[in-house]
């Protein structure tokens, strides 16, 4: 796993980024090799009282550990979620017809992209209601790719 996929894993399942000031003690007990390595720096992650780092292998955990500043608790609004079931390739393969939402949702886009790319006779569509055909989309992304 790379370090990307360890940070949106730990935020996907409610952990937040430490930022506060952490004192050296604490690298110095656990022989932390960013001390001896300017290119490794600590990333640290909370959930409640447990800690973990991400900088380098070692992947250090703690639990209500000393040496770190006091956070305030932030309030984080809850987790949005996907406004769609199917992924762009399923709705690609399993729809004739995609509203402006999905088409910009499948090439990852705003909607007003989308109206633009219509204005612009770059997207066909469909007068009312306003629907674009995949095989359009499909065009499009061999255009691009």
């Amino acid at each position: 796993m790379s370090v990307i996929d360890d940070v949106v894993t730990l935020v996907n399942s409610g952990w937040r980024i430490f930022q506060g000031e952490i004192d050296r003690k604490v690298y110095e007990e656990r022989s932390c090799p960013s001390l001896r390595n300017r290119r490794l720096t600590p990333r640290w992650f909370f959930y409640g009282d447990k800690y973990i780092c991400i900088g380098c292998s070692k992947r250090c955990s703690l639990v209500r550990p000393e040496g770190f500043q006091a956070r305030l608790e932030l309030l984080y609004p809850e987790k949005p979620k996907s406004p769609f079931l199917l992924t762009p390739d399923e709705m690609l393969s399993r729809l004739r017809f995609l509203t402006v939402a999905q088409a910009a949702y499948c090439l990852n886009v705003s909607k007003s992209q989308i109206y633009k790319m219509i204005r612009n006779a770059v997207l066909l569509s469909t007068d009312s209601p306003l629907r674009i055909p995949v095989d359009e989309i499909k065009n499009y992304i061999n255009k691009i790719y």
